[in-house]
């Protein structure tokens, strides 16, 4: 059950019942970001939490009361057990022992953010898209793509995603053709499914593959049509229809993301997961594009206004706004200090006190992230052994400074600043070598057919890659150290 569900089961829950009763035993293991209890283990040797729940139909009363107690912390699964069998709900509630819950304004139960930023402008909010409001800073926003098909649709090269979506089309207008035809083993989602029995034809259109930000410093090939993305949401508004226009993108990890704030900036439609599993991202473009390929200012002219009204210059321009947000999404404190904001709600951004030094830095680190294939690559020093069969490790070595390419090379001297650069669960590195590793496909047709990629076709392209991603990283943290010296 993701957050959004979990929102509408609480709701659900508190509109049937009149009391509720939650033991939570903790034990979420795979939330390495948990905010504030030591999980313990788990009593069913599994990854998530467990809880339970007594939920109680009671005429006498109006509303719902909520009541919670957790085991103590950081204990074993076996003494979770134990701890169940001594004590006795009814004792616990006569002792005072379990608190009273009351859900905010957003529907959290627990973790609910205590730091108040109301007064700040909001990065974006629903209204805003739904035209109720115009007093936020981007009028548009957007999820990442979300094809449901990766292995099928994503690709290295243009001559990859062709051989795979014309196998994946044919395949399906032979079903189309003669229902009881074999599928050829595709992945069918409930899009497709619906297409099919609706007779719909599909046709290969070569100008649909584009580049994506497929992950963090990793671009990929993408079939982009809506035939085979199961979701595009608004990439269109944001790059227009065949996804060729130029934009700049705020992309950063929705507040339903199971995994840490993170944020980056991209020229190209990013994928939904863009920082991993389990993390929508939301995609904030300084353009929006009509139909008519007609290109709008997304920043509001509210916004404009407020920024110039608060620092009384009219010289600030959008882009400077843009710059700016992009710097305070960096700052270390901010991102501390509100965490459990933005697990909720979208950023809300304040006014610092020296407009255009925040905006300077923003836009040095937009130059450093959207354009990255640009900068120079950091000076690493390659060692190269040629001795036996070659095997691929793509394995970072952070005591030792290191990157083992393969049994053959490896990168000595890196910074330790460049693992600092964090995006997600990883550093910036870490994510290019997790992206070019040799992996089994998990789509067994895939693993059949179309597993052709080997490390050793793309050894040099990685290399200088490590070496620029290696460049961001460092003078990332330079501006970040920066930004830290600046009045919070």
């Amino acid at each position: 059950m993701d957050s959004r569900q979990a929102d509408g089961f609480r709701k659900t829950i508190v509109k049937e019942f009149q009391e509720i009763w939650i033991v939570d035993l903790l034990g979420d293991l795979r939330n390495k970001d948990n905010i504030c209890l030591n999980q313990g283990g788990s009593i069913f040797n599994i990854q998530t939490g467990v809880a339970i729940s007594f939920l109680i139909r009671n005429p006498k009363l109006e509303g719902c009361e909520i009541h919670y107690i957790h085991v103590p912390e950081g204990i074993s699964g076996i003494e979770k057990l134990n701890w169940l069998k001594h004590n006795l709900l009814r004792r616990l509630a006569k002792t005072g022992q379990l608190r009273g819950i009351t859900p905010n304004q957003q529907g959290m139960w627990l973790n609910q953010p205590q730091e108040d930023w109301s007064a700040w402008l909001p990065v974006a909010s629903k209204q805003s898209r739904t035209e109720k409001t115009n007093e936020v800073i981007f009028k548009l926003y957007s999820l990442g793509v979300a094809t449901n098909r990766d292995e099928w649709v994503y690709g290295l090269t243009e001559e990859e995603v062709n051989r795979k979506v014309n196998y994946l089309i044919n395949c399906y207008e032979t079903k189309r053709l003669n229902p009881n035809a074999n599928d050829g083993g595709i992945k069918w989602t409930r899009a497709v499914k619906n297409d099919l029995y609706n007779k719909v034809r599909y046709v290969y259109d070569q100008s649909s593959i584009i580049d994506s930000a497929y992950r963090p410093f990793t671009i990929r090939k993408l079939y982009f049509n809506q035939k085979l993305n199961e979701m595009q949401s608004k990439q269109k508004d944001v790059f227009h229809v065949r996804a060729k226009f130029k934009n700049l993108v705020i992309v950063l990890t929705g507040p339903d993301s199971q995994k840490p704030f993170a944020v980056s900036c991209v020229t190209i439609i990013p994928d939904l997961h863009f920082v991993g599993a389990a993390c929508g991202t939301i995609c904030f473009p300084i353009y929006k594009y009509l139909s008519n390929s007609t290109r709008q200012d997304n920043i509001t002219h509210w916004a404009l206004k407020q920024f110039r009204k608060n620092y009384s210059n009219a010289q600030i321009e959008k882009i400077d706004i843009f710059h700016y947000v992009y710097a305070v999404l960096h700052d270390p404190r901010y991102r501390q200090k509100y965490a459990l904001n933005l697990k909720t709600e979208f950023p809300r951004i304040p006014f610092h006190s020296d407009f255009f030094a925040w905006a300077n830095i923003g836009k040095q680190l937009v130059q450093l992230h959207a354009y990255f294939e640009q900068v120079e690559p950091y000076p690493l020093q390659r060692v190269d052994i040629k001795s036996g069969i070659v095997k691929v490790k793509l394995k970072v070595d952070k005591i030792n400074h290191c990157i083992e390419i393969d049994s053959h090379t490896t990168l000595m001297n890196i910074p330790e600043q460049a693992w600092q650069y964090q995006l997600g669960n990883r550093s910036a590195l870490e994510w290019v070598l997790d992206q070019y590793k040799e992996k089994t496909p998990k789509d067994l047709t895939i693993r059949e057919k179309f597993n052709t990629y080997r490390f050793a076709d793309y050894k040099e392209q990685v290399i200088e890659l490590l070496g620029k991603v290696c460049r961001v990283s460092v003078d990332t943290m330079r501006l970040i150290e920066l930004i830290n010296t600046y009045e919070f």
